[in-house]
């Protein structure tokens, strides 16, 4: 959902602004929040929006503030909430605030909410060890800032963008979301073309599932805080506004669990310069839920086996990557 906001500003020119929803039932007396993702510091639903006024004299004519509609965590059955925007300066004073606008909205029953925010409890956790609210900012060429408040006043900001191998999507690039082998067509074996010989798809060991998704038929980011986007960097802010740190996620990083002779294989060529196409990394960043074993004179499949976050995609789920079709992962030419 998207809250629209139009106004006048003057004397900020310059500087960070915030616009901030806030949303009730009934009103006055907010919603409470069961996840710690889009949420105020003292447990309430909300989002915001940056804004830095180019003119001493700046109007919005429309400002968006977007929030998950389950974020919303809406109560079982309809009911109607309110919302109000405010409009806060750098040093956390409000400067202004809307009328109450009011909508309709129909929850899942308590039960079904509770079980909700238990699941994504641990996620949420995983994300950063963040202490205050959670939101989203627009950053344009369809990528957005997942932005979370730290202890302290810090603020880390992780890029999406969309996944490469789903397109957005959330289904397999292998099959396209149909779950069935793209090769054999899901009859576990092709017929020769003159012949007319039955040959076992070698693909999909005759199951006629796709191997890459395991028969899901989803990408792998369809498991992730947002499915068909992929995380490509993060940046740590502190209270003053003032960069800490930037972290890529797609740059970097190596395989320590590539077998001996990959390592000599990768000694042996160390001389003639770094892949050009990988940069050394070794391995594509697209991630399969499923990998065969390479050919001989390629390295191996990279595993992550969940848990700890990929060098290579930062996801934390079961899956693999291909080496360097350029290098045949051993990260030279």
């Amino acid at each position: 959902m998207k809250v629209h906001v139009a106004f006048d500003i003057s004397g900020m020119k310059g500087q960070k602004c915030k616009a901030i929803a806030y949303f009730d039932h009934p009103k006055g007396t907010g919603v409470k929040d069961r996840n710690g993702r889009y949420c105020t510091t003292d447990g309430n639903v909300c989002s915001s929006t940056q804004f830095t006024p180019g003119y001493p004299n700046t109007t919005y004519s429309d400002l968006s503030i977007f929030i998950p509609n389950s974020e919303l965590h809406l109560l079982s059955g309809k009911r109607t909430y309110y919302t109000r925007v405010f409009i806060q300066m750098p040093n956390g004073k409000f400067l202004a605030n809307s009328n109450f606008a009011s909508f309709d909205g129909t929850g899942s029953s308590a039960s079904n909410s509770n079980n909700y925010a238990n699941n994504n409890a641990n996620r949420s956790n995983n994300i950063s060890n963040g202490s205050g609210r959670r939101w989203r900012e627009d950053a344009g060429y369809g990528m957005f800032y997942d932005c979370q408040e730290m202890n302290g006043g810090m603020i880390s900001k992780t890029l999406y963008g969309r996944c490469t191998a789903c397109r957005g999507t959330s289904a397999c690039g292998g099959c396209y979301g149909t779950a069935v082998c793209s090769i054999c067509q899901g009859r576990g074996g092709i017929i020769t073309a003159g012949y007319g010989n039955y040959v076992p798809c070698a693909a999909c060991y005759q199951s006629g599932r796709c191997q890459i998704c395991k028969g899901t038929g989803k990408c792998v980011c369809a498991s992730s805080d947002f499915p068909g986007y992929v995380p490509g960097s993060n940046t740590l802010y502190g209270a003053d506004g003032r960069i800490i740190s930037t972290n890529s996620f797609r740059s970097g990083g190596s395989s320590s669990s590539s077998s001996s002779s990959s390592s000599s294989r990768s000694s042996s060529h160390s001389s003639r310069g770094t892949c050009s196409k990988c940069g050394g990394r070794r391995y594509e960043s697209t991630a399969y839920q499923h990998a065969a074993a390479s050919g001989s004179g390629w390295a191996q499949p990279y595993h992550n086996s969940g848990g700890s976050s990929c060098p290579y995609c930062n996801y934390k789920t079961d899956h693999y990557h291909y080496p360097c079709t350029e290098c045949r992962g051993f990260g030279h030419n």
